[in-house]
């Protein structure tokens, strides 16, 4: 035991970070938010399918809708580089549903990436989205929009003809 004590004080103690996500914005009380955090740009773009065989990331959460307002906390990080995307899979069917029309592969469900990233025609890339995560931690708040209004320019929570 006291080899262990010895060794844990030459060698310093490791800093771990909490990242605090908020989530607004929840419009429909139903499904569920799929939050996937990366920690680097090679498993970015391909986490809109949580069932895929080829889906990767840092750490996932998978939470049931429960009002407007949710948190999740992703504990004990090593403080670094990281990306956010939350998905509000409202079908529960694991996956970003996307529209056949009118623009065929435009996300149907809301969203959020962190840094509100985002780009017309494909997923923003990571380093849009990335961001530092101190040793202190952080506090990211992400509102929830479908592509639809942010390719028009609504802000969060605006009512919509659609």
């Amino acid at each position: 035991m006291w080899r262990v004590m010895v060794l844990g004080l030459l060698c310093g103690s490791v800093s771990a970070a909490d990242l605090r996500v908020q989530v607004s914005q929840i419009q429909q009380q139903r499904g569920q938010l799929l939050l996937a955090l990366h920690n680097q740009a090679e498993t970015w773009s391909g986490d809109t399918d949580f069932h895929s065989p080829e889906f990767q990331a840092y750490r996932v959460a998978t939470l049931p809708v429960q009002g407007t307002v949710m948190e999740y906390v992703f504990h004990d990080l090593p403080p670094g580089r990281y990306a956010l995307g939350v998905i509000h899979d409202e079908n529960g069917d694991g996956r970003m549903n996307r529209h056949i029309y009118p623009l065929v592969g435009m996300p149907e469900e809301p969203y959020a990436l962190s840094n509100d990233a985002w780009s017309w025609f494909s997923k923003a890339s990571f380093e849009a989205a990335a961001f530092e995560l101190p040793a202190a931690g952080r506090v990211l708040q992400l509102p929830l929009r479908t592509h639809w209004q942010r390719w028009r320019g609504q802000e969060p929570g605006a009512a919509t003809s659609d």
